[in-house]
């Protein structure tokens, strides 16, 4: 949400929690899908395959404000060491990608 707040001019984020019951293996499994969506910049596509991974950052340039690309690294991370999932969905405003995280 950080980089939401950082890379959106006009502060219009929406921000969404959905909780779901699936049935895995005759195991009712609770899951919860958190959606984060600005009207930001848009992510670089240079980045886009390596955005979860560690140090992976272009915020330095031109923002105003720089990040170290760790965030969706330990975001990942935490989800992982719950057994959750993580993902992104990418969506196109004009020519530059921006994205929805999708975390559950």
């Amino acid at each position: 949400m950080d980089n939401s707040l950082k890379f959106t001019k006009n502060r219009t984020i929406t921000i969404t929690a959905e909780i779901s019951k699936k049935c895995y293996n005759h195991k009712v499994i609770r899951q919860i899908m958190v959606r984060v969506k600005d009207t930001g910049t848009g992510i670089d596509l240079d980045i886009l395959p390596r955005l979860f991974s560690k140090f992976v950052t272009k915020s330095n340039e031109g923002s105003g404000g720089g990040g170290n690309g760790l965030g969706l690294y330990i975001c990942k991370g935490i989800i992982k060491a719950h057994g959750g999932k993580y993902g992104l969905k990418i969506m196109r405003m004009g020519k530059v990608p921006h994205f929805l995280s999708v975390f559950h």
